[in-house]
């Protein structure tokens, strides 16, 4: 028999690895008194939080979230720590990070900066306790130095600011309307994961065709008898009105939704309903939580399995009747039917009245059900009548628990 093969572990990253605070950041940083005379690191804790007047379980929080930070390697790795700990486990030493592994320089730029930009308890302080903190931990320093040295770490501070900025998209302060748009074309390449600015200024145009459009259009369903849903020219939706993409198809309860017949919205209410769906209404973009019904514009489109510059050209008109023959128009007056048929809101942010059937729950092949329903009488089309009669069908909607599971995995912790 051959000879049996012990199997290969992955390589293990070196320890100790750089950190991100070995070179001091001001020609301040370093004390400049004689070495027998430079305060230690737990010296110059004890003299903080003697100034503060911290409490025993707050200056052991202070010294865990400094080793915190010094545990992080130039790649942004770092250990775990937690508030009622003066340690971090693990991180760029491979061991447990301490008090006496950290820099001394790094500790004064920490605490001075503490100081000097008044967080937590030092916003206490009045200006005559600053600048007795700021004499008894930088002995080695005269006042002008240590004013200088804030002044630097301030600059350093928003050089690094400054560079968030720019890499995530964040317009400055003073930003011109080019720069600001730059910066929007950034956030959309970051969101989309795309590499070209070309790309991301068709979504960009898309955006701001939707902003463009009026959403005090009032929604009251004006029903025109004559006015059918042409599943022969653009068949039935075959995505989920309830999940977004990726959900591949639809759930349980809208396999058994017959299809709407007579349209009730016109254009212009059908582009005032996309806009108010997709996206916030106030001024600004809106940061909200995720959930896994929420749609953006791009899951709409999807939706409706239509491509953008189709969607964008239906959204560019004008007019109750301007786009009524297209595609986009009856794929979503479809979408917003059926959504309005099962009781889902047709606006962001509004909630369904009772539970709504998760996606583990509610899959079109799915065994969920045998449960009290709801029973609503509504109007739809029978996919097979070539005359396009209405006839009425029952609509049952099983109940089932929301599943809010959620996972969160994380590498490190930190006290906000």
């Amino acid at each position: 028999m051959p000879p049996r093969r012990r199997a290969l572990s992955p390589p293990s990253l070196p320890y100790p690895r750089r950190g991100q605070h070995e070179d001091p950041a001001t020609p301040f940083s370093e004390s400049r008194a004689l070495p027998v005379s430079v305060l230690s690191n737990a010296q110059l804790v004890d003299i903080f939080a003697a100034v503060l007047n911290l409490e025993p379980h707050r200056k052991k929080s202070l010294i865990g979230n400094i080793c915190f930070l010094d545990s992080v390697d130039e790649d942004g790795s770092g250990g775990m720590w937690s508030p009622s700990r003066d340690f971090t486990s693990g991180g760029r030493l491979g061991r447990d990070h301490t008090l006496s592994d950290v820099p001394n320089h790094f500790i004064r730029d920490f605490l001075l900066e503490q100081i000097d930009q008044s967080v937590n308890e030092a916003a206490e302080l009045s200006e005559d306790q600053r600048q007795t903190a700021t004499r008894t931990l930088l002995p080695d320093l005269t006042a002008d130095e240590v004013n200088n040295y804030c002044e630097a770490l301030a600059k350093q501070r928003e050089e690094v600011h400054r560079g968030y900025r720019a890499k995530h998209g964040i317009p400055e302060e003073d930003a011109t309307p080019e720069q600001i748009r730059k910066c929007r074309l950034k956030r959309i390449m970051l969101r989309y994961g795309l590499e070209k600015e070309r790309q991301a200024e068709n979504i960009l145009k898309q955006e701001e065709v939707v902003a463009a459009i009026d959403t005090a259009v009032d929604l009251t369903p004006r029903v025109r008898p004559d006015t059918v849903r042409d599943y022969g020219k653009y068949g039935l939706l075959r995505r989920s009105v309830i999940f977004p993409s990726p959900w591949p198809g639809r759930t349980r309860i809208e396999a058994k939704l017959a299809p709407p017949a007579y349209i009730d919205w016109d254009c212009d209410q059908i582009r005032s309903m996309i806009r108010r769906f997709c996206f916030w209404e106030g001024k600004g973009q809106r940061s909200y939580d995720w959930e896994e019904s929420e749609f953006d514009l791009d899951d709409f489109q999807k939706a409706l399995a239509i491509s953008r510059q189709t969607l964008i050209a239906f959204l560019k008109k004008r007019g109750p009747e301007n786009g009524d023959k297209s595609q986009a128009y009856e794929l979503a007056w479809e979408f917003f039917k059926r959504r309005a048929l099962l009781g889902y809101p047709l606006m962001k942010g509004e909630k369904k009245e009772g539970k709504a059937p998760s996606r583990e729950t509610s899959s079109e092949d799915g065994t969920a059900g045998n449960r009290d329903e709801d029973m609503e009488e509504v109007g739809v089309l029978g996919a097979s009548d070539s005359n396009r009669r209405p006839f009425k069908r029952r609509i049952h909607e099983p109940h089932s628990d929301e599943d809010s599971s959620k996972r969160l995995k994380t590498t490190r912790c930190r006290a906000e």
